[in-house]
């Protein structure tokens, strides 16, 4: 099963998570989505990229260009 299409790309996702040092809540709010939408992708993104967190409600930012983030 596919899911539909992310409603923001990956890049401008990760720049906005990053700006806004993984919080959630100001992602959801400069990118107009519901904040459980921004928490879900951006801890699912965290993941796929090997980024891992302290403790759950860590905040934290990808630490890669996107040039390292392309997909094999």
């Amino acid at each position: 099963m596919i899911g539909r299409p992310p409603l923001v790309d990956e890049k401008t996702f990760i720049d906005v998570w990053n700006k806004n040092g993984g919080d959630f809540h100001a992602v959801a709010k400069e990118l107009n989505i519901k904040s459980n939408t921004a928490w879900v992708r951006g801890n699912r993104l965290l993941k796929q990229y090997g980024v891992s967190k302290p403790h759950r409600n860590a905040k934290v930012t990808f630490d890669l260009r996107y040039e390292d983030m392309k997909h094999e």
